[in-house]
C-alpha cells in the first residue's frame, strides 16, 4: 500500500515538474498563427501582384501611342534633285490609332476587378496558414505532451519493477524472474515509445519551422535561423472557439443558412469577382463587332523650280478603319467562347460551394463523435483504467495479485491516457478545420460591393 501511494505521488510530481520547465520558453499558438502569418511571404507578393493590376488598369484607359513616319516621296532617279519635279516632296505623317467602340473603358474595368479579387485572395490565404499552422502545433503538442506522459510511466513503473526485484530477491512474496524480464522489456518499450514521440515532435517542430522561418521583406532574402527545434510548447491545450456554434449547424433547416454563410468564404467572392471580369470579356468580344479607325494628317515641304518659282507645300488627312463583315467565324464565335467562358467561372462557383458545404458536414460529424468520445474518456475510460491499475498494484503488493497484472493494467492506463490526448487534439484539429471553411472576408472593395448586386 505504501508503494501505491508513492507511485500515485510520483505522477503528480512529474506532471507538475513538466509543467514548470515547459514553462520556461514557450510559443502558443496564437503566437505561432500571428508570426506565420507575418513571415509569409505569399501576403507581400499578392500585394505587389494587386498593384501590377491597378497600374495596367489606368494604362489600359489611354490611347495608344500615336506613330510618326518621315519619307522622302518621288526622287527622280536620274539626277536625284529635289526640285527637279514637282512630285517630289519631304513627307512628315503622324498617325494615331483608336481601339474598337468602348473596349478602352471595358478592359481597365476587367483589370480593375482582378486586382479587387487580391484582398479576397490574401484573407484566404490567412485563413489557410491558420488552418495548417494550428494543424502542426498540435501535432507538436500531443508528441510533447505524449512523450512527457511516457517518461513520468516510465518513472513510475521503474518504482514498481523496484520493489519486484526487492521482493524476488528476499523470496519473500510471489516475484518471479520471468516478472523481472517482463519488467525490463517493458522499460525497453517505454524508451522506445518515448523515442517515437521524440521523432514525432521533432519532424512536426521542423515542419512548423517552415512557416516560422522570418524572412527580409525588403530584400527578399531568408534572416537567420531563429531555432525554432529548440522552442518548447505551453503544458495545457488552448481553447479554439467555433466560428459557428455546432448546434446552428446541426439544427434542421440550417443548410441555407450554412450556404449563406459559405457564400461569404473570401475564396467564394474571389470566383464572383472572377465571373465579373469573365462578363467584361464578354462585352471585349461584342466590341469586336465595331471597326477600328486611324486618323492620319501628313506635311510634305516641295523645293522651289530650277527657275525659282516657288512650290506650294502639301498637306494630307485621312481616315483608316476596318470593316468587320465577315463576323460568322470570328466575331460570333469570339463572343460564344466569351459567354462559354464566364458560365464555366460560374459552375466553378457551384463546385467549391458544395466542396465547402460537404467539408463542413464532414468536420461537423466528427466533432460531434469527438465530443462523445472525450466525455467518454473523461467520465468513464480513464476513471476505471486507474482504478484497475491500483487495485491491481494493491493485490500484488498484498500477495494476492500477479505481477504481470500489474504490468497490463498500467500499460491499459498509460494507452488510456495517450488515446484521450489524442481525443481532445483531434477535437481541436476538426474545430480549425471548421473555422477555415466558415471563414468569413474582411474585405470590402468597390468591386466586391458590385459583386454582391450581381
Amino acid at each position: 500500500m505504501r508503494l501505491a501511494t508513492l507511485c500515485i505521488a510520483v505522477i503528480a510530481t512529474s506532471f507538475g515538474v513538466a509543467g514548470t520547465v515547459l514553462a520556461q520558453s514557450t510559443l502558443h499558438l496564437n503566437d505561432a498563427v500571428t508570426q506565420a502569418q507575418s513571415n509569409d511571404p505569399w501576403l507581400q507578393g499578392n500585394r505587389l501582384q494587386q498593384k501590377a493590376k491597378e497600374s495596367r488598369s489606368v494604362a489600359a484607359g489611354e490611347l495608344p501611342d500615336p506613330s510618326m513616319s518621315f519619307s522622302m516621296m518621288n526622287l527622280p532617279v536620274d539626277g536625284f534633285r529635289f526640285d527637279q519635279e514637282n512630285m517630289t516632296q519631304a513627307q512628315v505623317g503622324i498617325s494615331q490609332a483608336f481601339p474598337r467602340g468602348d473596349s478602352r473603358s471595358i478592359n481597365q474595368q476587367k483589370l480593375a476587378i482582378q486586382s479587387a479579387m487580391g484582398p479576397f485572395e490574401r484573407d484566404n490565404r490567412r485563413a489557410m496558414v491558420k488552418r495548417d499552422v494550428t494543424l502542426l502545433w498540435l501535432d507538436a503538442w500531443l508528441a510533447m505532451r505524449s512523450k512527457t506522459l511516457i517518461e513520468d510511466n516510465k518513472i513510475l513503473f521503474e518504482q514498481i519493477r523496484d520493489v519486484a526485484q526487492t521482493t524476488y530477491a528476499s523470496a519473500a512474496g510471489k516475484s518471479r524472474q520471468q516478472d523481472m524480464i517482463r519488467a525490463e522489456l517493458e522499460l525497453i518499450q517505454f524508451e522506445d515509445r518515448a523515442t517515437v514521440q521524440a521523432q514525432n515532435l521533432e519532424a512536426a517542430l521542423s515542419a512548423l519551422g517552415e512557416w516560422l522561418y522570418p524572412y527580409q521583406s525588403d530584400s527578399l532574402t531568408l534572416s537567420p535561423d531563429s531555432g525554432i527545434a529548440d522552442v518548447s510548447l505551453p503544458a495545457a491545450l488552448p481553447e479554439i472557439d467555433l466560428l459557428m456554434p455546432i448546434a446552428a449547424l446541426t439544427a434542421i433547416g440550417s443548410d441555407s443558412k450554412l450556404i449563406d454563410r459559405l457564400s461569404q468564404h473570401p475564396t467564394i467572392q474571389a470566383i464572383e469577382l472572377q465571373y465579373q471580369a469573365s462578363q467584361k470579356d464578354v462585352e471585349l468580344a461584342r466590341e469586336q463587332y465595331k471597326p477600328e479607325w486611324k486618323l492620319n494628317a501628313s506635311y510634305g515641304w516641295r523645293d522651289d523650280m530650277p527657275s525659282g518659282q516657288s512650290r506650294a507645300d502639301l498637306f494630307s488627312v485621312g481616315i483608316t478603319l476596318d470593316l468587320p463583315l465577315f463576323t460568322d467565324n470570328r466575331q460570333d464565335k469570339t463572343v460564344e467562347a466569351s459567354v462559354y467562358e464566364a458560365q464555366s467561372v460560374k459552375t466553378q462557383k457551384l463546385v467549391t460551394l458544395k466542396s465547402l458545404r460537404a467539408q463542413v458536414r464532414e468536420q461537423t460529424r466528427h466533432l460531434a463523435r469527438l465530443k462523445q468520445r472525450e466525455s467518454l474518456y473523461r467520465d468513464q475510460i480513464l476513471t476505471q483504467a486507474n482504478a484497475q491499475a491500483e487495485a491491481t498494484l494493491t493485490a500484488y503488493m498484498n500477495d494476492t495479485g500477479d505481477f504481470s497484472e500489474v504490468v497490463r493494467a498500467r500499460i491499459t492506463e498509460l494507452e488510456a491516457r495517450l488515446a484521450a490526448l489524442a481525443v481532445q487534439v483531434e477535437k481541436l484539429k476538426r474545430i480549425a478545420m471548421l473555422n477555415y471553411y466558415l471563414t468569413q472576408s474582411d474585405a470590402t472593395t468597390a468591386a466586391a460591393k458590385g459583386a454582391s448586386h450581381e
